[in-house]
């Protein structure tokens, strides 16, 4: 991509819209983190089901990713993005009408089926309007979206749970999705980039990536599940408290993430993601033995600067792995794949929980991440 790309003139207002739909996409992931252990008693689940009641959103979305990867996206990239909050709209909706788990396992799948065909098409279209020398720092803006969206959908979560019951958060965010789309139709509705339906065939060549970046997703993802868990069913917190550390790790993120995507520029990658997986393994240990709230607010903190600038990093390098034609495909493999290894992963140790307890489970957690630091020094290049 050159400097001169025909989007290069309104890129800010592209990624001012991109972001604001992936902030959707992000509040709809954590949404019930606040209050899984709520639909734990009331759904009368165990562990190993709570874990994949959660993860039916991400399963959804590396649905959605292996989709573009296997068949390519919409012609028009715009259309595809365009379609993503109709979509959540009425996924909530059927979200709070939802009575069982199989129904809320569904709504969810298809939430985040949509938040695939987002990324794909978000990210390729992103890509055509910033340089390459340029998207460490663009994918540190998008992820503000992504931040967010985490921010004010764990608040949702907390506090509409709290004050009315689990179904209302649903129907809240809703409403905030439908007044998301009618923006999003002005402005993507005049950008006329066409996708190529080229098939990303390089697969060996971005397996080490696939590795470190489904470990950067698994600890975002544990991160959202089983911490919260450990706050709710061992220091018994509140839901609308546990969405209040939610709301701490996300602003910080906010704070952090374009901060790190700047070093990520001017550094080595893999330097900068090594030492982030190392906090994060120092974080697992840690947790198991934060007692009290003025503990784990200094631990939402510390896990807010390190739980998601892997992951932008390492998207920021695979926008530059593939050439413009096979972007969106090598786009959908790479989080595709990665997802899948991290969900398999987090739903084993959903499992492990039943057998080992959940305070060691989090501690190996920090084992995983540990590898992560070994993996990215040894095959990571910038």
């Amino acid at each position: 991509m050159e400097v001169s790309s025909p989007l290069s003139k309104e890129k800010w207002r592209l990624l001012a819209i991109c972001s604001i739909i992936f902030s959707i996409g992000h509040a709809l992931r954590v949404l019930i983190s606040p209050y899984l252990g709520v639909l734990q008693n009331v759904l009368n689940l165990s562990y190993a089901q709570t874990v994949l009641l959660y993860s039916s959103y991400d399963v959804g979305y590396m649905v959605g990713l292996f989709v573009i990867f296997l068949f390519g996206g919409m012609s028009v990239v715009s259309r595809g993005i365009m379609v993503v909050p109709v979509v959540y709209l009425l996924g909530l909706v059927f979200s709070f009408l939802s009575s069982s788990f199989l129904e809320l396992f569904t709504s969810r799948f298809f939430l985040g089926f949509a938040t695939g065909i987002y990324l794909t098409h978000g990210l390729d279209l992103l890509s055509y309007a910033f340089h390459k020398t340029e998207r460490g720092k663009m994918m540190g803006y998008h992820s503000i979206g992504s931040s967010v969206g985490r921010l004010y959908g764990s608040l949702i979560g907390g506090f509409i749970s709290a004050m009315f019951g689990w179904r209302e958060p649903f129907l809240f965010l809703a409403i905030i999705s439908g007044l998301v789309t009618i923006p999003s139709l002005l402005v993507l509705r005049n950008v006329k980039i066409r996708a190529s339906s080229v098939r990303y065939t390089e697969l060996k060549r971005i397996m080490p990536h696939v590795f470190i970046y489904g470990i950067a997703l698994f600890f975002f993802l544990s991160s959202v599940s089983l911490f919260p868990l450990y706050f709710s069913n061992i220091m018994e917190l509140r839901s609308d408290v546990i969405g209040v550390l939610l709301a701490i790790v996300t602003f910080t993120t906010i704070v952090a993430n374009p901060i790190i995507g700047v070093l990520s520029d001017r550094y080595e990658k893999r330097k900068v993601i090594s030492v982030l997986f190392l906090i994060c393994t120092i974080l697992s240990v840690c947790l198991p033995f934060v007692r009290n709230i003025w503990e784990a607010v200094f631990f939402s903190v510390a896990l807010g600067i390190t739980v998601t600038s892997p992951i932008q990093i390492m998207l920021a390098i695979i926008t530059c792995v593939a050439d413009d034609e096979r972007r969106s495909s090598a786009i959908g493999y790479f989080n595709g794949a990665s997802f899948l290894l991290s969900l398999l992963t987090l739903n084993i140790f959903g499992k492990l929980v039943e057998v080992l307890g959940l305070q060691l489970v989090i501690t190996l957690i920090g084992a995983v991440t540990l590898f992560g630091v070994s993996l990215t020094l040894r095959f990571l290049r910038d």
